[in-house]
């Protein structure tokens, strides 16, 4: 009997199962194995003219990746993933927490025997699971009101604002998915709304989609700016709007590789002049490493897909396929395939990725394949310094859950012009924002 969504046709041309290639396990030293770069980030901690962030359910650390350029600093971050843990701190200085935030009882204990003596925000993306299970007698029974309290202390994002009324940050920053806005009704948002009103912070909040910030892909994601200091939050202005950054500038001048390709490490030498997103991709990374390429990892294909993908065009999805290599229904799974555009920026890159790269197709048939992991971190705007730990699966999708760090920056920098503002206020401005000349680069080349 065919799986769920699988149909059968007399004619259907369909290939063996592949053999099982996970490829290899990646582990990660910490940056705190190098005594200099803890005793650094103390110091960092100490300045009380560098700002301080925590980052909850933290991820590969997408937003710290961005703060941290826009010169912030990570006191603590924490996740439940174990991999995205090591790829944290891997790649941050920060205290990186392996638990369930729901375990942390006192979250000012995270900070124990830190010189930190105050958090000016606190960033995270809490997962939208809808409404915890509770006694429907009892909700019956309130008030819609107390309805909205109840259910949202049973939430996830419910310990965000644990800990934002443990530390009082000037900022609070969170991410999710736009629809958060209407589900259940308007509730959830509604139940921030009420905790915001109850710590007194000012909520403003915009869906932004990545392409328009120099992040080539197409991301519609939800942000909600929280601030304790007034309305002194600007948010940024597009750098790429109406001219976004193509596939071709951001993944076009990785190696060449065939399915499956399972060599962690890959000669990196560009047979043309890289793009401004290119050279700003490869801008981090080590001397020592600036002609190899890491994550360049690709999945194997299956026969039929092969013959698939090299009939494919760019923009092509699964309904424009030959039917006869159709093993889903196309009229459940019209986007089950999706071959990229080189000349216009990516689809969304999600989590789903971690099983199965069909909707992600490179546009160049002879290599005839899904997208790479590092192509999938570019995309992301994850730079080439950047190392994922784990698994092949987790490492896509650790990218998937992630905030893009390019994104991320410009909402940081704005964070840190509003504290500047407010210092502006009360006395002498200390806070120097770094230079931003890949940003204008960025927004000139697309141009």
């Amino acid at each position: 009997m065919p799986r769920r969504g699988r149909y059968s046709r007399e004619d259907l041309i369909r290939s063996d199962d592949l053999p099982f290639t996970p490829g290899r396990m990646v582990r990660l030293p910490a940056r705190f194995d190098n005594q200099v770069e803890k005793e650094v980030w103390m110091s960092h901690l100490a300045d009380p003219s560098i700002p301080k962030i925590l980052d909850l359910f933290c991820g590969a650390g997408g937003l710290s990746e961005g703060f941290v350029s826009a010169g912030f600093t990570v006191a603590a971050a924490l996740d439940h993933d174990v991999d995205a843990c090591q790829t944290y701190a891997a790649n941050l200085p920060a205290r990186v927490i392996h638990t369930d935030i729901a375990a942390i009882a006192d979250p000012t204990m995270i900070l124990e025997d830190l010189p930190v003596t105050a958090i000016d925000a606190i960033v995270g993306g809490p997962p939208c699971q809808g409404f915890s299970v509770v006694g429907r007698a009892r909700i019956s029974t309130l008030d819609k009101e107390n309805k909205l309290v109840l259910l949202a202390r049973n939430e996830l994002y419910q310990h965000f604002f644990r800990f934002i009324e443990a530390f009082h940050p000037a900022f609070f920053i969170m991410e999710n998915v736009p629809t958060l806005l209407t589900y259940k009704e308007e509730a959830y948002i509604k139940a921030i709304q009420q905790e915001c009103e109850r710590l007194r912070y000012a909520l403003t909040y915009k869906v932004i989609d990545a392409a328009d910030y120099g992040v080539p892909q197409v991301r519609r994601r939800l942000f909600l700016i929280g601030s304790r200091l007034g309305w002194l939050f600007r948010w940024p202005r597009p750098i790429s709007e109406g001219k976004p950054v193509p596939l071709q500038d951001a993944i076009g001048d990785l190696p060449k590789v065939l399915p499956p390709s399972l060599e962690e490490i890959l000669p990196y030498y560009p047979d043309s002049p890289l793009s401004d997103y290119q050279r700003f991709m490869r801008s981090h990374v080590d001397p020592d490493n600036k002609h190899v390429i890491y994550d360049h990892v690709v999945r194997p294909v299956r026969e039929d897909d092969k013959q698939v993908f090299l009939q494919m065009k760019p923009g092509d999805r699964y309904s424009d396929i030959d039917p006869r290599f159709q093993r889903y229904n196309p009229e459940t799974f019209r986007d089950k395939y999706y071959m990229l555009k080189p000349d216009a920026p990516g689809v969304t890159i999600t989590a789903h990725l971690a099983k199965d790269g069909y909707r992600y197709i490179h546009w160049d048939r002879e290599q005839h394949r899904t997208i790479s992991v590092r192509e999938a971190a570019r995309i992301q705007s994850f730079g080439d310094h950047f190392r994922f730990a784990g698994s092949r699966s987790a490492r896509f999708r650790q990218i998937g859950n992630a905030v893009p760090p390019l994104l991320a920056e410009q909402l940081g920098e704005q964070v840190r012009l509003a504290l500047r503002r407010r210092m502006g206020e009360l006395g002498p401005v200390q806070l120097g924002l770094p230079g931003y000349e890949h940003l204008s680069k960025l927004a000139v080349s697309s141009q």
